[in-house]
């Protein structure tokens, strides 16, 4: 009979360890695969890897906190005060995939941000969201100074489709 060789797949321990790797490609992978798993052990580490220099793997573990879910909700609103710019905006589309109403209320914060990126991500989240508590918030980005943000604003209450958004979006015209 014939032994079947197979490689043992990492643990989740073995997984967080290997976000501190040197390569960049090595600490994606393990972000990645810790999304698969779902383990929320790795919310910590992977909260901490949104600070990595290379974004790619900052974009990775976003992903996977939002796979994991609920227990990385509180974690990553608390994020959305990073000094990063890209850390936020990164964060508001975390948010943005966990689909969680409660995130609702600091997104509309974000729509203050200082940074236009991250003001136009939040505004296409909650449409996507769908939360009508959004709609006068989003009116009032539609006199946003950057078009990206103007653009994001209609398009989230064109999602939402409350009735009072009909002022704003024909004053814009």
């Amino acid at each position: 009979a014939m032994a079947a060789t197979s490689r043992a797949e990492p643990t989740p321990d073995q997984l967080i360890e290997q976000l501190k790797a040197k390569s960049a490609t090595d600490r994606r992978t393990a972000a990645v695969a810790l999304g698969k798993l779902g383990d929320q052990r790795a919310v910590a580490p992977l909260i901490a890897c949104l600070q990595d220099k290379d974004r790619g793997v900052g974009r990775a573990a976003a992903e996977s906190l939002a796979k994991i879910g609920q227990p990385a909700l509180q974690p990553l609103i608390a994020c959305l005060n990073d000094a990063s710019a890209e850390v936020r905006r990164t964060v508001v589309q975390a948010l943005g995939q966990l689909r969680d109403k409660q995130a609702v209320g600091p997104l509309v914060a974000r729509l203050r941000d200082a940074e236009g990126s991250v003001r136009s991500e939040a505004a296409t989240v909650l449409g996507t969201l769908g939360e009508r508590q959004a709609t006068e918030p989003l009116i009032e980005c539609l006199r946003d100074e950057l078009a990206n943000v103007r653009s994001a604003a209609a398009g989230a209450l064109g999602k939402l489709g409350d009735k009072r958004a009909v002022d704003g979006l024909v004053a814009c015209l």
